[in-house]
């Protein structure tokens, strides 16, 4: 998840990494937020990352690739020969 907030409005970029690594504790997952430096981004914004750091269970992940596979087939049914 990522979201870009002015520069100026510190609560909010403390809030959303916040959220983040709270969102991660309840779901019992390792969370890493990052948020880039203004001048390093052309709008002066600043950039808030939140991200899983870690494998999902395999109960999870096999759950997640099926769905996956699922929606590229949605995706691209459009795109078969006839």
């Amino acid at each position: 998840m990522g979201a870009t907030l002015c520069p100026t409005n510190v609560d909010g970029i403390a809030e959303a990494r916040a959220a983040g690594r709270r969102a991660g504790r309840e779901l019992q997952l390792k969370i890493v937020t990052f948020q880039s430096k203004p001048e390093d981004r052309d709008d002066g914004r600043v950039f808030v990352i939140v991200a899983v750091n870690q494998e999902p269970p395999l109960e999870d992940k096999e759950r997640m690739e099926e769905h996956s596979l699922l929606l590229l087939d949605e995706a691209f049914k459009n795109f078969r020969a006839p």
